[in-house]
């Protein structure tokens, strides 16, 4: 009787089949490389960068409005959060109520900017691309008349 009790509990204690464990453990290496990879992926992407193409006006008005427009290349998209002009008398710093989308490829740019005299002034543009830290890039000499 003691036997019979022994094997009727052996036939009912069930174990995963090694196909199955095989195909668990497969799909476990799987999930674990896929979060491993998007965690890594975004330390690999290369940083964006914005490109001066052409530079089309340079202005000030007579109430000291000045306007300069750019044509910039974008390798990604983002946004532009602040430009400002400097010179050896004054900064003068436009940041936009909401910030300036800028598409990948080529995008022409107009900033207006209040308080100017004529001059030559070094612009810079702080650029923002989408899942990145911002960069400020410098725009020497850019003569406003």
């Amino acid at each position: 009787m003691v036997k019979k009790i022994m094997v009727s509990i052996e036939k009912k204690a069930k174990s995963v089949s090694p196909v199955i464990a095989v195909v668990l453990l497969i799909a476990l290496t799987v999930a674990a490389g896929a979060v491993i990879y998007a965690f890594v992926l975004p330390l690999l992407t290369p940083k964006g960068t914005l490109t001066l193409t052409n530079s089309l006006t340079s202005t000030v008005n007579s109430t000291n409005v000045a306007t300069y427009k750019v044509v910039l290349d974008a390798s990604n998209p983002g946004q532009i959060t602040q430009v400002e002009l400097i010179n050896s008398s004054a900064t003068v710093t436009r940041t936009p109520n909401t910030a300036i989308a800028v598409t990948k490829g080529s995008n022409t740019v107009t900033f207006y900017f209040t308080g100017v005299t004529a001059g030559t002034y070094d612009v810079l543009i702080t650029w923002t691309p989408t899942g990145q830290s911002s960069t400020t890039y410098k725009i020497p000499n850019v003569s406003f008349t």
